[in-house]
């Protein structure tokens, strides 16, 4: 219990001093204008409704539970230019209460190729926290159907893995047969029928024969920048490792 104690005041400490830093280097300029001036104005209006933000860092720290607050960034969203700014607005608004953000995240992720869009998990986040209906479920998919959707989405994938299996299996199956291996692993341990664990096992013993050919399919082709990624750690125990652990995870998860 102690420990626990001592590891969560640590926990508080290092959050004291991330936020102490950010607000360090969160200066505006004299005469605002643009984005400056938006989130001064933001705050303000915060402020006048009686909450203690005084730093966007404050608000990019804070877990926001507020309808209230969750109304004033979205009204000031649209004044705002940089990618990180919207993000992190977006992240901070329950879309299930205004969902008018999942359009907004979903405009502001097309905007950049999908490598980029592999570390825009806040956007992804945003986009999968919806209520999964026929329409939203459509849109999602549309995002990860084709080879470099599935690997740059990955949050967006999982989401729809465990909401809509059956739509996203012959990907998976296709995809694994490529250097998109290593990312499916996580599909079939999610789907956890014979034929996925089977390809887990087999996947847990891989050889370097198979790792090669699979670099050699041309089964589907990929964005060049992804293509790079993916292929430095494309290696037969990389794959063994991951697919042994996600097989053991599978199994216990079914027998629980």
């Amino acid at each position: 219990m102690n420990q626990d104690k001592t590891a969560y005041k640590k926990h508080l400490e290092g959050l004291k001093i991330l936020a102490d830093e950010k607000r360090k280097q969160e200066i505006y300029p004299v005469n605002p204008d643009g984005e400056s001036l938006a989130k001064l104005e933001m705050l303000s209006e915060l402020q006048s409704l009686g909450y203690d933000y005084l730093y966007f860092s404050d608000i990019e720290l804070a877990t926001i539970k507020s309808r209230e607050v969750m109304r004033v960034l979205l009204k000031y969203y649209p004044q705002m230019e940089s990618y990180l700014t919207k993000e992190t607005i977006l992240t901070k608004i329950d879309p299930k209460i205004f969902p008018e953000v999942f359009s907004y995240a979903y405009e502001l992720l097309l905007q950049y190729t999908p490598f980029e869009r592999m570390s825009m998990t806040g956007l992804q986040q945003t986009l999968a926290r919806g209520i999964m209906n026929d329409k939203h479920i459509s849109v999602l998919f549309d995002l990860v159907k084709d080879p470099n959707g599935y690997a740059s989405c990955s949050i967006i994938k999982e989401k729809l893995c465990k909401t809509v299996p059956e739509m996203m299996r012959p990907l998976s199956f296709a995809y694994c047969e490529g250097i998109l291996l290593i990312p499916t692993l996580k599909d079939f341990s999610i789907y956890g029928d014979e034929e996925s664990l089977y390809k887990l096992k087999e996947c847990a013993f891989i050889t370097n024969e198979m790792i090669d050919k699979l670099k050699m399919a041309k089964f589907y082709s990929l964005n060049a920048s992804l293509y790079e990624y993916y292929i430095r750690f494309f290696e037969r125990d990389r794959v063994q490792k991951e697919a042994a652990y996600l097989l053991k995870k599978a199994i216990k998860h079914l027998s629980s």
